[in-house]
């Protein structure tokens, strides 16, 4: 199995998304509206949305929400078949959060 590369969330991706939440347990059933507010940049408070993708297939999904100088975590998924590479996606899509956060709130700080 390759490698997960992390990147952002796109509207294609919603439909493979909503089914992952909701296909497990664990994970919040939001309604498609709520992944859409994800994506839109102008949206209030601003989101980061990313998918793992491994070998081409989307294996997870995560949205933290940015009110500087903190984020939360909103949601983390992990697609049933990849569930053995869990831990692999889950380090590599919070690194990922974390520096896409970074350079937010760097460039939020660059505006004032």
């Amino acid at each position: 199995m390759s490698e997960p590369k992390i990147r952002p969330m796109a509207a294609a991706d919603l439909k493979v998304v909503v089914a992952i939440a909701d296909s497990l347990a664990t994970a919040p059933h939001w309604p498609r509206s709520a992944y859409e507010a994800a994506l839109d940049p102008a949206g209030v408070p601003p989101r980061i949305a990313l998918v793992a993708e491994v070998s081409g297939i989307i294996a997870g999904l995560a949205i933290a929400s940015l009110i500087p100088p903190q984020a939360e975590l909103e949601t983390i998924a992990i697609s049933q078949p990849f569930k053995r590479d869990t831990t692999r996606i889950r380090v590599k899509t919070r690194s990922r959060c974390a520096l896409y956060y970074l350079w937010l709130q760097n460039k939020l700080t660059w505006r004032k």
